[in-house]
């Protein structure tokens, strides 16, 4: 389906969920809970977003917020989330002495129709710990903004104020918690299925939302549908040989598509660093900080890692995902007889970071991250 989420509407929501790698905790004390409001906040100032509801769990958190008129632009929400999850990952890094990623991917966010949901899913996310089993009630849970619609006097933190007079508005007169327990029966799960599709609305505002993402696309991208996950072979063929159309070979077929010279050169460097390289990497333990040197490869269409060959896994197909002119993202998944290796990387002006893990053949899981320490082409 379309990235909805890079589109901008008026009186549209966006739900917002960043999972810890591999599921991994992302706060370990009430300090870090702290540390990640201090931000949201520090940015909903500086970017002037309206932020209706929070929860931060254990491995994940979710907010739901409303841009500005003047977010319009596409890098709004992606700009927010990127500064966020940047400052909280290097503050969590510096604190536990860690490396690498903190986070599954950058963030998941659903558009959501303002009315009638905004209060359904501001209920949702507050009965998130609930729902989990964290505590027996969703009152009871410290690091939530439902306490904030539960007090008679208007927090003074500055966080979410005039938000919380808007969906106490839409209470029908009972308290918010009455609201938030009558409506426990309309969050089911065709209600969270209905979130994970990345969009929630009427069939009119799923119609505003594609029109949106077309006219975004055709003004932003010249055409080209950003991101696209595209066989190797197919498009280094096609991309660093002489030309200016790009071959994407999608789900869905070959599409050609015309490129302006710049782009198309930015593209031949991006991928043209990949194919026929060898990358050394540090590879980091999640639960033992430990590291270890290993060397990867990608030629031909192939990746492999020399530390896994030796274990007996086998060379791997990879794809890849052009996220803009400068970043692309792989993805392979080996295989051996004593079960799989799952990596993740992304690239970005010719460094590398990205996670691992290796799943045995019992389903015991280890989970590693990984950055390059060093690049070479192997180009003659």
């Amino acid at each position: 389906m379309p990235r909805w989420p890079r589109v901008y509407l008026p009186d549209a929501l966006y739900y917002v969920t960043v999972m810890g790698i591999y599921e991994q905790e992302i706060f370990k004390e009430a300090e870090d809970y702290k540390m990640l409001l201090d931000m949201v906040k520090k940015y909903k100032e500086e970017y002037g977003f309206k932020l209706y509801a929070y929860a931060l769990l254990p491995n994940h958190f979710h907010l739901l917020l409303e841009l500005s008129g003047r977010q319009k632009e596409e890098k709004g929400i992606s700009a927010i989330m990127h500064d966020l999850n940047s400052s909280y990952t290097k503050y969590f890094n510096g604190k536990y002495a860690r490396k690498g990623h903190l986070f599954k991917e950058r963030f998941r966010a659903t558009l959501v129709e303002k009315q009638p949901f905004l209060i359904k899913v501001a209920a949702y996310i507050h009965l998130n710990p609930q729902r989990l089993n964290l505590v027996s009630d969703a009152k009871d849970y410290p690091y939530t903004s439902y306490h904030f619609y539960l007090e008679k006097e208007i927090p003074i933190d500055g966080l979410i104020n005039a938000e919380r007079n808007e969906i106490l508005g839409l209470s029908g007169g009972s308290s918010y918690e009455e609201a938030v327990n009558g409506l426990i029966k309309d969050l089911d799960l065709n209600f969270r299925n209905c979130l994970k599709r990345g969009i929630l609305g009427s069939k009119e505002f799923e119609e505003k939302v594609r029109k949106a993402y077309e006219l975004y696309k055709k003004e932003k991208n010249n055409g080209l549908d950003w991101p696209k996950k595209i066989g190797v072979t197919a498009v280094l063929a096609a991309v660093l040989a002489a030309g200016l159309i790009f071959a994407l070979k999608t789900n869905t077929g070959r599409k050609d598509i015309t490129l302006d010279p710049k782009s198309l050169q930015q593209i031949r460097e991006l991928l043209g660093g990949l194919e026929d390289a060898q990358w050394q990497i540090k590879v980091f333990s999640a639960k033992e900080g430990e590291a270890r040197s290993d060397i990867i490869h990608f030629k031909e269409g192939r990746f492999n890692s020399e530390n896994l060959t030796l274990r007996g896994y086998g060379s791997s197909d990879y794809s890849l995902v052009i996220m803009d002119e400068d970043t692309i993202i792989w993805e392979t998944k080996q295989a051996s007889a004593e079960g799989t290796a799952s990596w993740r990387g992304e690239i970005k002006q010719k460094e590398m970071q990205g996670a691992l893990n290796l799943l045995d053949n019992d389903g015991n899981a280890q989970a590693f991250t990984f950055l390059s320490v060093n690049y070479n082409s192997d180009k003659k």
